[in-house]
């Protein structure tokens, strides 16, 4: 459960919403644009037109407010990701919804970074032959190198290690299910684990949250990177979780931005789930820039809401052009 600071419309954590509002009426643009969770809309509505009526009340100017509900795989991301735009414009505003000619699968997405050395330091290619979807997005770097194919160096990894070493674990299976099937096999937990938490752990059925490391399934989409960025995600065929290259490609990073100058970096770990996916950003932002050149199609039937001069736009499922498949 979110903690209680980080919940409801006054939430302390909305303040950057806020201050993002206030320069936006200091700086005066044709349009403004931020993100935000799905929760933002759902249940944050009334912030969201607050916060425009805010904006028009320290500008004296009318302000269309957009709200637009995307999945980052639907506008041709690496990955499940559905998010929340807030958009204020001072002109007609619309967006497209992208029509693909496949979309990947998780396995499409990091496959041919696998058998390679985890290292920090820039290597070569393996011998694995990248998915039309990564050469499509052209995510490997033309020098033929990528740094950062290494993954987190804590506690929780060697656990995770640890059970993977010994028992099966199987897409979709959480960690409680593998910790489960090590103490069936050897009446006990791996000695990286507390032995003393067993008991309670027997006692309730191996209930470990609602999120614990999970192995995602290889022939599905990729799925949300959280704040715990590769710590929770375990690989499909090699024992371990993921690398910070291949949640970097999970996000739409392409290997030519550098990862090794971050390594050691305090709560590294902890920023991947919490930016913008780079296909997200890119399909947005190719919006505001059709509005601003008057190259949308004023004849699209917009849904109203429930306020003057609001908008709601749905971008959460991928269209594909129907004579294409998966790789």
């Amino acid at each position: 459960m979110t903690s209680k600071h980080l919940r409801g419309e006054d939430a302390k954590v909305n303040q950057c919403m806020w201050d993002f509002m206030r320069y936006v009426a200091r700086v005066q643009p044709t349009i403004a644009i931020f993100e935000s969770v799905g929760s933002a809309y759902k249940q944050g509505i009334g912030l969201m037109r607050r916060l425009r009526a805010e904006l028009e009340l320290l500008t004296g100017d009318k302000w269309d407010l957009h709200h637009v509900l995307h999945d980052a795989y639907a506008v041709g991301g690496p990955a499940v990701r559905k998010r929340y735009f807030w958009v204020v414009s001072k002109i007609p505003f619309t967006v497209e919804h992208p029509v693909l000619d496949h979309v990947p699968l998780h396995r499409d997405v990091i496959g041919d970074l696998a058998d390679m050395p985890l290292t920090w330091g820039k290597q070569q290619y393996g011998y694995r032959v990248p998915s039309r979807y990564v050469l499509r997005e052209k995510f490997r770097s033309e020098s033929g190198y990528v740094d950062g194919h290494m993954p987190p160096d804590v506690p929780l990894h060697t656990r995770i290690r640890d059970l993977l070493n010994s028992v099966d674990w199987n897409p979709r299976d959480h960690m409680s299910l593998a910790v489960q099937r090590y103490d069936q096999k050897h009446g006990r937990l791996p000695d990286s684990f507390n032995q003393a938490i067993l008991p309670k752990l027997r006692e309730n059925d191996f209930f470990m949250g609602y999120t614990q490391p999970t192995m995602w399934d290889p022939d599905r989409p990729s799925r949300v990177v959280t704040g715990a960025g590769p710590m929770t995600i375990v690989h499909y065929e090699e024992k371990r979780v993921l690398t910070f290259r291949e949640v970097a490609r999970i996000l739409g990073y392409p290997d030519d931005w550098l990862i090794e100058p971050l390594a050691g970096k305090p709560g590294m770990s902890l920023t991947w789930g919490k930016g913008i996916t780079v296909h997200a950003g890119r399909w947005i932002a190719r919006q505001a820039i059709r509005a601003l050149r008057g190259e949308i199609d004023l004849n699209v039937e917009l849904v109203l809401g429930d306020e003057d001069r609001e908008y709601i736009h749905e971008v959460k499922k991928p269209l594909i052009q129907p004579d294409m498949i998966n790789v």
